[in-house]
Protein backbone atom coordinates (compact mmCIF):
# COMPACT_ATOMS: atom_id res chain seq x y z
CA UNK A 1 0.00 0.00 0.00
CA UNK A 2 1.20 3.18 -0.72
CA UNK A 3 1.91 6.00 1.74
CA UNK A 4 2.87 8.70 0.43
CA UNK A 5 3.91 10.59 -2.69
CA UNK A 6 6.77 13.67 -2.78
CA UNK A 7 7.85 14.44 -6.35
CA UNK A 8 10.21 17.71 -7.89
CA UNK A 9 10.87 18.04 -11.28
CA UNK A 10 8.82 15.81 -13.19
CA UNK A 11 6.23 17.18 -15.11
CA UNK A 12 3.91 19.69 -13.55
CA UNK A 13 5.23 18.53 -10.33
CA UNK A 14 7.83 21.06 -7.99
CA UNK A 15 7.78 20.33 -4.45
CA UNK A 16 4.76 18.13 -4.37
CA UNK A 17 3.82 16.02 -1.29
CA UNK A 18 0.99 14.29 -0.84
CA UNK A 19 0.42 11.79 1.83
CA UNK A 20 -2.43 8.41 0.30
CA UNK A 21 -4.55 7.03 2.00
CA UNK A 22 -6.20 3.20 1.42
CA UNK A 23 -8.73 5.04 -0.88
CA UNK A 24 -8.30 8.31 -2.53
CA UNK A 25 -10.61 9.67 -5.50
CA UNK A 26 -8.38 12.74 -7.30
CA UNK A 27 -10.40 15.06 -8.40
CA UNK A 28 -9.65 17.48 -11.33
CA UNK A 29 -10.17 19.16 -14.76
CA UNK A 30 -8.43 17.82 -17.46
CA UNK A 31 -4.72 19.53 -17.52
CA UNK A 32 -4.67 19.94 -13.70
CA UNK A 33 -2.09 16.58 -13.59
CA UNK A 34 -4.22 13.70 -12.36
CA UNK A 35 -2.69 11.37 -15.01
CA UNK A 36 1.35 12.93 -14.32
CA UNK A 37 0.73 11.34 -10.77
CA UNK A 38 -0.10 8.24 -12.54
CA UNK A 39 2.30 8.75 -14.88
CA UNK A 40 4.66 8.96 -12.66
CA UNK A 41 3.32 5.97 -10.25
CA UNK A 42 3.84 3.75 -13.60
CA UNK A 43 7.87 5.72 -14.29
CA UNK A 44 8.85 4.38 -10.79
CA UNK A 45 7.53 0.50 -11.62
CA UNK A 46 8.82 0.69 -14.24
CA UNK A 47 12.27 2.09 -12.93
CA UNK A 48 12.38 -1.30 -10.43
CA UNK A 49 11.12 -3.52 -13.37
CA UNK A 50 13.42 -2.63 -16.07
CA UNK A 51 15.89 -0.16 -15.16
CA UNK A 52 16.83 3.18 -15.31
CA UNK A 53 18.46 3.57 -18.99
CA UNK A 54 14.72 1.45 -20.09
CA UNK A 55 12.62 3.21 -18.08
CA UNK A 56 14.26 6.75 -19.36
CA UNK A 57 14.49 5.53 -22.83
CA UNK A 58 10.98 3.55 -23.30
CA UNK A 59 8.74 6.23 -22.23
CA UNK A 60 5.39 5.18 -24.42
CA UNK A 61 4.56 9.57 -24.65
CA UNK A 62 7.46 11.46 -25.76
CA UNK A 63 11.34 11.16 -24.62
CA UNK A 64 13.62 11.56 -22.20
CA UNK A 65 13.83 15.05 -21.85
CA UNK A 66 9.90 15.77 -21.22
CA UNK A 67 9.83 13.93 -18.35
CA UNK A 68 11.39 16.53 -16.67
CA UNK A 69 9.68 19.81 -15.52
CA UNK A 70 9.11 22.95 -18.15
CA UNK A 71 8.31 26.32 -17.01
CA UNK A 72 6.53 29.05 -19.26
CA UNK A 73 9.25 30.50 -21.23
CA UNK A 74 9.92 26.86 -22.34
CA UNK A 75 13.12 26.28 -19.82
CA UNK A 76 13.47 22.30 -18.49
CA UNK A 77 14.41 21.78 -15.06
CA UNK A 78 17.73 20.26 -14.56
CA UNK A 79 16.82 17.60 -11.60
CA UNK A 80 13.77 15.16 -11.43
CA UNK A 81 12.91 13.22 -7.91
CA UNK A 82 10.82 11.01 -6.73
CA UNK A 83 10.29 9.45 -3.48
CA UNK A 84 7.33 7.12 -3.16
CA UNK A 85 6.23 5.45 1.07
CA UNK A 86 4.88 2.49 1.28
CA UNK A 87 3.63 -0.73 3.26
CA UNK A 88 4.92 -4.21 2.67
CA UNK A 89 3.84 -7.83 3.84
CA UNK A 90 7.07 -9.11 5.36
CA UNK A 91 8.69 -11.53 7.17
CA UNK A 92 8.64 -9.96 9.75
CA UNK A 93 5.76 -8.17 9.23
CA UNK A 94 4.69 -4.96 7.83
CA UNK A 95 7.49 -3.07 6.60
CA UNK A 96 7.63 0.62 6.18
CA UNK A 97 9.56 1.11 3.02
CA UNK A 98 10.70 4.45 0.77
CA UNK A 99 11.74 4.13 -2.70
CA UNK A 100 13.21 6.87 -4.75
CA UNK A 101 14.58 8.38 -7.93
CA UNK A 102 16.78 11.45 -8.85
CA UNK A 103 18.44 12.50 -11.77
CA UNK A 104 20.41 15.33 -13.05
CA UNK A 105 20.24 16.52 -16.61
CA UNK A 106 23.91 16.41 -17.62
CA UNK A 107 25.85 16.38 -21.17
CA UNK A 108 22.61 16.08 -22.84
CA UNK A 109 21.18 13.06 -21.34
CA UNK A 110 20.10 12.18 -17.79
CA UNK A 111 22.19 10.48 -15.20
CA UNK A 112 20.92 9.01 -12.25
CA UNK A 113 22.56 10.14 -8.27
CA UNK A 114 20.10 7.39 -7.04
CA UNK A 115 17.72 4.94 -7.16
CA UNK A 116 17.30 2.77 -4.51
CA UNK A 117 14.81 1.55 -1.48
CA UNK A 118 15.06 1.80 1.88
CA UNK A 119 13.54 0.93 5.53
CA UNK A 120 11.58 4.03 6.60
CA UNK A 121 12.96 5.82 10.06
CA UNK A 122 9.94 6.49 10.61
CA UNK A 123 9.99 9.93 11.12
CA UNK A 124 7.80 11.16 8.07
CA UNK A 125 4.32 9.49 8.58
CA UNK A 126 1.77 12.14 8.86
CA UNK A 127 -0.55 9.67 7.45
CA UNK A 128 -0.32 7.71 10.25
CA UNK A 129 -1.23 10.69 12.80
CA UNK A 130 -4.65 11.59 10.90
CA UNK A 131 -5.54 7.38 11.57
CA UNK A 132 -7.63 6.78 14.98
CA UNK A 133 -5.40 3.70 15.43
CA UNK A 134 -2.66 5.98 14.23
CA UNK A 135 -0.22 4.84 17.47
CA UNK A 136 -1.05 0.78 17.29
CA UNK A 137 -0.37 1.20 13.43
CA UNK A 138 3.27 3.34 14.34
CA UNK A 139 3.95 0.64 16.96
CA UNK A 140 3.59 -2.18 14.52
CA UNK A 141 5.64 -0.76 11.80
CA UNK A 142 8.54 0.01 14.03
CA UNK A 143 8.49 -3.61 15.84
CA UNK A 144 8.51 -4.95 12.09
CA UNK A 145 11.16 -2.56 11.29
CA UNK A 146 13.49 -3.17 14.37
CA UNK A 147 12.78 -6.95 13.81
CA UNK A 148 14.45 -6.75 9.97
CA UNK A 149 17.39 -4.82 11.13
CA UNK A 150 18.26 -6.88 13.92
CA UNK A 151 18.23 -9.89 11.46
CA UNK A 152 21.15 -8.31 10.24
CA UNK A 153 19.75 -6.82 7.14
CA UNK A 154 20.58 -3.32 5.46
CA UNK A 155 18.38 -0.52 5.98
CA UNK A 156 19.48 0.96 2.17
CA UNK A 157 19.77 -0.74 -1.02
CA UNK A 158 19.97 0.22 -4.50
CA UNK A 159 17.91 -1.05 -7.48
CA UNK A 160 21.23 -2.57 -8.83
CA UNK A 161 21.76 -4.38 -5.75
CA UNK A 162 21.54 -9.06 -6.53
CA UNK A 163 18.35 -10.91 -6.90
CA UNK A 164 18.94 -12.22 -3.02
CA UNK A 165 17.63 -8.53 -1.98
CA UNK A 166 14.36 -8.47 0.65
CA UNK A 167 13.83 -5.18 0.48
CA UNK A 168 14.13 -5.30 -3.57
CA UNK A 169 12.09 -8.04 -3.39
CA UNK A 170 8.85 -6.31 -1.38
CA UNK A 171 9.33 -3.24 -3.89
CA UNK A 172 8.87 -5.64 -6.98
CA UNK A 173 5.77 -6.85 -5.86
CA UNK A 174 4.40 -3.60 -4.46
CA UNK A 175 5.63 -1.48 -7.84
CA UNK A 176 3.77 -4.14 -10.15
CA UNK A 177 0.73 -3.04 -9.06
CA UNK A 178 1.30 0.68 -9.24
CA UNK A 179 0.34 1.34 -12.70
CA UNK A 180 -3.40 2.24 -13.58
CA UNK A 181 -5.63 -0.56 -15.83
CA UNK A 182 -5.53 0.59 -19.28
CA UNK A 183 -8.52 -1.33 -20.15
CA UNK A 184 -8.83 -2.30 -24.02
CA UNK A 185 -12.56 -3.06 -24.74
CA UNK A 186 -11.22 -5.37 -27.93
CA UNK A 187 -8.88 -7.83 -26.30
CA UNK A 188 -11.37 -7.84 -23.06
CA UNK A 189 -13.99 -9.83 -25.96
CA UNK A 190 -11.86 -12.20 -26.96
CA UNK A 191 -11.25 -15.66 -24.86
CA UNK A 192 -8.16 -16.37 -22.81
CA UNK A 193 -5.92 -19.21 -22.02
CA UNK A 194 -7.41 -21.12 -19.08
CA UNK A 195 -3.82 -21.62 -17.40
CA UNK A 196 -3.34 -18.09 -17.59
CA UNK A 197 -2.65 -17.62 -13.71
CA UNK A 198 -1.48 -14.16 -13.87
CA UNK A 199 -3.38 -10.94 -11.94
CA UNK A 200 -5.71 -8.74 -14.26
CA UNK A 201 -3.44 -6.93 -16.92
CA UNK A 202 -3.33 -3.82 -17.15
CA UNK A 203 -4.86 -3.76 -20.72
CA UNK A 204 -7.33 -6.60 -19.71
CA UNK A 205 -6.50 -8.90 -21.98
CA UNK A 206 -6.71 -12.23 -19.77
CA UNK A 207 -9.89 -11.04 -18.37
CA UNK A 208 -11.59 -14.47 -19.08
CA UNK A 209 -8.49 -16.41 -17.24
CA UNK A 210 -8.74 -14.59 -14.33
CA UNK A 211 -12.85 -14.69 -13.93
CA UNK A 212 -12.09 -18.81 -14.75
CA UNK A 213 -9.80 -18.87 -12.09
CA UNK A 214 -11.99 -16.41 -9.88
CA UNK A 215 -14.88 -19.62 -10.34
CA UNK A 216 -12.57 -22.36 -8.81
CA UNK A 217 -11.97 -19.69 -6.09
CA UNK A 218 -15.24 -19.13 -5.25
CA UNK A 219 -15.16 -15.49 -5.45
CA UNK A 220 -16.61 -15.27 -9.18
CA UNK A 221 -20.22 -14.92 -7.30
CA UNK A 222 -19.01 -11.72 -5.46
CA UNK A 223 -17.93 -10.28 -8.94
CA UNK A 224 -21.34 -11.53 -10.50
CA UNK A 225 -23.29 -9.35 -7.38
CA UNK A 226 -21.73 -6.58 -7.44
CA UNK A 227 -22.22 -6.29 -11.13
CA UNK A 228 -25.84 -6.71 -10.92
CA UNK A 229 -25.85 -3.72 -8.47
CA UNK A 230 -24.35 -1.51 -11.15
CA UNK A 231 -25.57 -2.64 -14.25
CA UNK A 232 -29.53 -2.56 -14.46
CA UNK A 233 -31.06 -6.65 -15.33
CA UNK A 234 -27.64 -8.51 -14.67
CA UNK A 235 -28.36 -11.65 -12.91
CA UNK A 236 -24.70 -13.65 -12.91
CA UNK A 237 -21.55 -14.08 -14.81
CA UNK A 238 -21.09 -17.14 -15.92
CA UNK A 239 -17.56 -18.60 -16.95
CA UNK A 240 -16.95 -20.63 -19.98
CA UNK A 241 -14.46 -23.11 -19.85
CA UNK A 242 -13.40 -24.63 -23.53
CA UNK A 243 -11.82 -28.44 -23.05
CA UNK A 244 -10.40 -28.82 -26.61
CA UNK A 245 -8.87 -25.65 -26.91
CA UNK A 246 -8.38 -24.93 -23.23
CA UNK A 247 -9.71 -21.61 -23.33
CA UNK A 248 -11.79 -19.57 -21.12
CA UNK A 249 -14.43 -17.05 -22.07
CA UNK A 250 -17.88 -16.30 -20.39
CA UNK A 251 -20.93 -14.93 -20.33
CA UNK A 252 -23.28 -12.41 -18.75
CA UNK A 253 -26.50 -13.63 -17.68
CA UNK A 254 -29.94 -11.34 -17.69
CA UNK A 255 -32.78 -11.60 -15.50
CA UNK A 256 -34.88 -12.79 -18.52
CA UNK A 257 -32.82 -15.53 -18.83
CA UNK A 258 -30.69 -14.07 -21.75
CA UNK A 259 -27.13 -15.04 -21.92
CA UNK A 260 -24.80 -12.35 -22.94
CA UNK A 261 -21.17 -12.90 -24.55
CA UNK A 262 -18.53 -10.45 -24.40
CA UNK A 263 -18.52 -9.28 -27.89
CA UNK A 264 -22.80 -8.12 -27.87
CA UNK A 265 -21.43 -6.38 -24.78
CA UNK A 266 -20.98 -2.86 -24.26
CA UNK A 267 -17.64 -0.75 -23.15
CA UNK A 268 -18.69 0.25 -20.13
CA UNK A 269 -19.92 -2.91 -19.02
CA UNK A 270 -16.78 -4.62 -19.68
CA UNK A 271 -14.93 -2.36 -18.27
CA UNK A 272 -17.25 -2.48 -14.58
CA UNK A 273 -16.50 -6.75 -15.06
CA UNK A 274 -12.82 -6.17 -14.99
CA UNK A 275 -12.70 -3.49 -12.75
CA UNK A 276 -14.56 -5.68 -10.03
CA UNK A 277 -12.45 -8.83 -11.09
CA UNK A 278 -9.47 -6.94 -10.09
CA UNK A 279 -11.32 -5.74 -7.10
CA UNK A 280 -12.19 -9.60 -5.80
CA UNK A 281 -8.69 -11.02 -7.27
CA UNK A 282 -6.61 -11.64 -4.06
CA UNK A 283 -3.63 -12.15 -6.60
CA UNK A 284 -4.12 -8.75 -8.04
CA UNK A 285 -1.58 -7.05 -5.70
CA UNK A 286 -2.55 -4.29 -2.37
CA UNK A 287 -2.59 -1.17 -4.91
CA UNK A 288 -5.81 -0.61 -7.64
CA UNK A 289 -5.16 2.45 -9.69
CA UNK A 290 -7.88 3.41 -12.15
CA UNK A 291 -7.68 6.68 -14.26
CA UNK A 292 -10.95 8.22 -15.33
CA UNK A 293 -13.19 5.55 -13.27
CA UNK A 294 -16.28 7.07 -15.09
CA UNK A 295 -15.38 6.04 -18.32
CA UNK A 296 -18.14 4.35 -20.15
CA UNK A 297 -20.25 3.89 -17.67
CA UNK A 298 -23.77 6.12 -17.20
CA UNK A 299 -23.92 9.02 -14.90
CA UNK A 300 -26.42 7.06 -12.85
CA UNK A 301 -23.95 4.17 -12.30
CA UNK A 302 -20.97 6.06 -10.92
CA UNK A 303 -21.44 6.33 -7.60
CA UNK A 304 -22.30 2.93 -6.62
CA UNK A 305 -19.56 1.52 -8.76
CA UNK A 306 -17.19 3.75 -6.61
CA UNK A 307 -19.08 2.33 -3.53
CA UNK A 308 -18.32 -0.93 -4.26
CA UNK A 309 -14.60 -0.49 -4.76
CA UNK A 310 -14.44 1.48 -1.27
CA UNK A 311 -15.97 -0.96 0.44
CA UNK A 312 -13.56 -2.93 -0.10
CA UNK A 313 -10.83 -1.28 1.72
CA UNK A 314 -10.04 -0.85 5.28
CA UNK A 315 -11.35 2.37 7.02
CA UNK A 316 -8.47 3.81 8.91
CA UNK A 317 -10.01 5.28 11.60
CA UNK A 318 -11.41 1.86 12.99
CA UNK A 319 -10.50 0.07 15.57
CA UNK A 320 -9.58 -2.65 13.44
CA UNK A 321 -7.83 -1.53 10.48
CA UNK A 322 -5.32 -3.66 8.77
CA UNK A 323 -2.02 -1.73 8.24
CA UNK A 324 -1.93 -3.98 4.35
CA UNK A 325 -5.41 -3.59 3.32
CA UNK A 326 -6.39 -3.30 -0.46
CA UNK A 327 -5.41 -0.33 -1.54
CA UNK A 328 -7.87 2.09 -3.84
CA UNK A 329 -6.54 4.77 -6.13
CA UNK A 330 -9.25 7.03 -8.59
CA UNK A 331 -8.89 10.15 -10.81
CA UNK A 332 -12.22 11.67 -12.16
CA UNK A 333 -13.61 14.66 -13.69
CA UNK A 334 -17.42 13.28 -13.10
CA UNK A 335 -19.31 16.27 -11.85
CA UNK A 336 -21.32 13.00 -10.61
CA UNK A 337 -18.84 12.25 -8.24
CA UNK A 338 -18.21 15.23 -7.31
CA UNK A 339 -21.43 15.46 -6.08
CA UNK A 340 -21.14 12.63 -4.09
CA UNK A 341 -18.24 12.97 -2.26
CA UNK A 342 -18.28 16.71 -1.63
CA UNK A 343 -18.88 16.62 2.09
CA UNK A 344 -16.40 13.47 2.46
CA UNK A 345 -13.83 15.52 4.93
CA UNK A 346 -11.83 12.18 5.67
CA UNK A 347 -8.74 12.93 3.46
CA UNK A 348 -10.17 10.52 0.92
CA UNK A 349 -11.09 12.73 -1.84
CA UNK A 350 -8.00 15.51 -2.71
CA UNK A 351 -8.41 18.30 -5.49
CA UNK A 352 -5.79 18.60 -7.51
CA UNK A 353 -5.33 22.41 -9.62
CA UNK A 354 -2.94 23.95 -11.97
CA UNK A 355 -1.66 26.95 -10.43
CA UNK A 356 0.90 29.66 -11.76
CA UNK A 357 3.90 29.70 -9.30
CA UNK A 358 6.16 32.92 -9.49
CA UNK A 359 9.38 32.80 -7.14
CA UNK A 360 11.72 35.71 -7.16
CA UNK A 361 14.87 35.29 -9.82
CA UNK A 362 12.96 32.26 -11.56
CA UNK A 363 10.77 31.91 -14.66
CA UNK A 364 6.57 31.54 -13.96
CA UNK A 365 6.12 28.04 -13.89
CA UNK A 366 2.50 26.10 -13.93
CA UNK A 367 2.59 23.65 -11.56
CA UNK A 368 0.17 20.73 -9.74
CA UNK A 369 -1.36 21.58 -6.19
CA UNK A 370 -3.47 19.32 -4.06
CA UNK A 371 -5.40 20.12 -1.54
CA UNK A 372 -8.33 17.84 0.72
CA UNK A 373 -11.70 18.70 1.34
CA UNK A 374 -11.83 19.95 5.10
CA UNK A 375 -14.53 22.01 6.54
CA UNK A 376 -11.32 24.30 7.84
CA UNK A 377 -7.86 24.77 8.23
CA UNK A 378 -5.17 27.15 6.82
CA UNK A 379 -5.82 28.77 4.16
CA UNK A 380 -4.79 28.00 0.94
CA UNK A 381 -4.25 23.78 2.41
CA UNK A 382 -7.24 22.53 1.54
CA UNK A 383 -10.94 23.03 -0.40
CA UNK A 384 -13.79 23.89 1.43
CA UNK A 385 -17.41 22.61 0.56
CA UNK A 386 -18.56 25.74 -1.39
CA UNK A 387 -14.97 25.72 -3.46
CA UNK A 388 -15.86 22.13 -4.29
CA UNK A 389 -19.50 23.38 -5.36
CA UNK A 390 -17.92 25.93 -7.59
CA UNK A 391 -15.59 22.97 -8.94
CA UNK A 392 -18.44 20.93 -9.79
CA UNK A 393 -20.05 23.81 -11.59
CA UNK A 394 -16.57 24.36 -14.00
CA UNK A 395 -16.57 21.04 -14.77
CA UNK A 396 -20.58 21.04 -15.45
CA UNK A 397 -19.58 24.12 -18.06
CA UNK A 398 -16.37 22.05 -19.27
CA UNK A 399 -18.80 19.05 -20.33
CA UNK A 400 -21.44 20.88 -22.15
Amino acid sequence: MITRIEIDGFKSFLDFQLDIPPFLLIVGRNGSGKSNLFDALRFMSDVVRNGVQDALLGQPRGVARDLFHRDETGQVADEMRIVIGMIAASPYGPLALRCGVRFRWENGAPAARYAAVWASELENVGWVDRWRTGDAVRETLRSSRDAYLADGNPDYVPFTAGPDSLLLSLLRGESATWPPLALDPAVMRTPAQAPDRRPLQTSGENLAAVLYRLLGEDRLWRVGVDLAAIIPGVSEIVSVFDSRRQEADFDVVFREGARTPPPLLSDGTLRAIALLTALHDKDSGSTLAIEEVENGLHPSRIGELVRRLRREVSDPSSDIFDPLTRQVLLTTHSPVLLSEFRTDFSGSVVFFDPVLRVSQGKAPSTVTVARPVAESGEKGTYVSPRQVRQVLSYVQQDTL
